[in-house]
């Protein structure tokens, strides 16, 4: 039997979310793709979003809801490495060796992304707040520009 994708995250990121304020809200399977987790909070979206070609697992952040009647899907979504400040000044090489030594296993990538977003969530939170409007679409897809 094949396990689900929220019965994938949920063990290993559950307690996570619930010590970050964070609450599951959509388990959108197979759509466009991706599984998609999404998980709210006063503070944030955050997403676990798997490639179902490849297997290839991410996590990402977005703003929290303003009320607006805004969906939980829409807005801009980062990779929360994008907002990890020291991150910034890695090169591509860099990040990617950091990947590939975490992919020993899927329990270990799994434990270099919990620690990340433990270790540097609150600076992710204080970036993602301070994108304007403009730069969502280009912090997206390319590497984000060093903060003054």
């Amino acid at each position: 039997m094949k396990t689900s994708f929220q019965d994938l995250i949920v063990p290993s990121f559950g307690t996570l979310m619930d010590e970050l304020g964070f609450e599951l809200v959509g388990d959108f399977t197979r759509r466009e793709g991706h599984d998609r987790l999404l998980f709210v909070s006063a503070q944030a979206r955050l997403c676990f979003m798997r490639n179902v070609r490849d297997g290839d697992i991410g996590c990402y952040l977005a703003k929290p809801l303003t009320g607006s009647g805004e969906r939980v899907t829409s807005g801009a979504w980062f990779p929360y490495t994008v907002l990890i400040p020291s991150f910034r000044s890695l090169s591509q090489e860099a990040l990617t060796a950091r990947v590939r030594r975490a992919l020993t296993s899927r329990q270990e990538f799994f434990l270099m992304m919990e620690e990340e977003l433990r270790e540097h969530f609150d600076a992710m939170i204080a970036d993602l707040h301070q994108i304007s409007e403009h730069e969502q679409d280009y912090r997206f897809w390319d590497q984000a520009p060093a903060r003054q």
